[in-house]
């Protein structure tokens, strides 16, 4: 995990608090969810490498060399067609995971010998009521802890299959960081259905990574005129070079995997720029706008608090006036009250003086 993601995880405890107490009630009720959405993506911020190439390009078996376990049968089944075929994605778990995913959010568990076996018909479309899903493969493997990250995506191969086009590009566009383009050395050229999808990937600026399998099929000078020729067709296509053309082979042979893992290095090492851009930006514009929200508040509180203290002068001057005037009729009557009292003193002394012979 980056070191800002930690710290934006620290923080957002305190920044969940400040704007369920200082945003306005509808605004708090509409980000209650979000946020949970958002927690949800800094902790599980992922971004995808898809695999594309055509069918028997050798992309399973690229993953299968990857990912190889000593003890452990290939993972990914290379007998795939395609009616068959499902995306795998492929990436780090504390704990190995089979899952099968859908667009809508459904789940399945599945087994590793499910995936091996491409017993995987629960996740091919029905109808357009019920699309397609994906397998997402977790496991706790050196090579995958070292790329946190990242997933690596194996895409069905096409054949002019424009569903599968599209779903390359439509589905994995937005949160890809780069894309592997599969050529096999049998075919030594990249194909004109993978073009295409060069092409748009050209228009946002997609970096690929160039990628010759079936290196164990030719000689090494041959595999070596293939990648030239390759990574030449893709420079001229993207407008730049392949970010590492790679020459790798079957699991058995290993031929090029130590390269294959540089390269998801170094993609990994894209990965927190994209993280700060897709995730950090985001946030600190809201954190700006709820702390205009409390200096608006602190203003207007201000504000009041001057007028309070005005109106408590005004009392405060009222009273004194009150209360003189009370002193000063209390004074005035406590004067009066001594004549009266004489009066009265006086009367009764005199009638009491005129009843002393009787």
């Amino acid at each position: 995990m980056f070191k800002i993601q930690e710290l934006l995880l620290q923080t957002l405890p305190i920044a969940n608090t400040l704007t369920a107490k200082y945003n306005p009630p509808a605004e708090v009720n509409n980000a209650a969810g979000a946020q949970e959405i958002f927690e949800a993506s800094v902790r599980n911020f992922i971004v995808r490498t898809p695999v594309v190439g055509g069918f028997s390009a050798g992309k399973s078996r690229l993953l299968n060399a990857f990912a190889h376990q000593e003890g452990q049968d290939p993972l990914f089944s290379v007998d795939v067609t395609p009616e068959t075929a499902v995306p795998a994605e492929l990436g780090y778990g504390e704990n190995e995971q089979f899952i099968g995913r859908f667009s809508d959010g459904r789940t399945v568990k599945l087994t590793r010998k499910q995936v091996q076996k491409n017993d995987l018909a629960v996740l091919q479309k029905k109808s357009e009521n019920h699309p397609a899903g994906w397998v997402e493969v977790s496991l706790n493997i050196p090579q995958l802890a070292q790329i946190p990250h990242i997933r690596i995506v194996d895409m069905p191969g096409w054949n002019s299959n424009a569903q599968a086009h599209n779903q390359a590009i439509d589905g994995y566009l937005s949160n890809s960081l780069a894309y592997c383009v599969a050529v096999s050395a049998d075919e030594g050229t990249v194909r004109e259905d993978i073009r295409k999808v060069l092409n748009e990937l050209r228009l946002h600026n997609m970096p690929v990574v160039g990628i010759v399998t079936k290196a164990d099929k030719k000689p090494p000078n041959d595999i070596e005129a293939v990648k030239m020729k390759v990574a030449q067709e893709l420079e001229t296509i993207m407008g730049k070079p392949p970010v590492r053309m790679i020459a790798i082979s079957a699991v058995s042979k290993r031929i090029g995997v130590g390269e294959f893992t540089q390269a998801l290095l170094e993609l990994e090492a894209m990965a927190e720029p994209v993280f700060r851009q897709a995730i950090v930006a985001p946030w600190l514009e809201r954190m700006g706008n709820l702390q205009k929200r409390v200096e608006t508040l602190c203003n207007g509180i201000d504000s009041e608090s001057e007028a309070i203290h005005a109106q408590l002068q005004t009392a405060q001057q009222s009273y004194d006036r009150f209360n003189n005037e009370l002193q000063s009729q209390t004074d005035e009557l406590q004067s009066r009250l001594a004549v009266v009292l004489d009066k009265i003193a006086g009367r009764i002394k005199s009638a009491l003086t005129s009843q002393l012979s009787s």
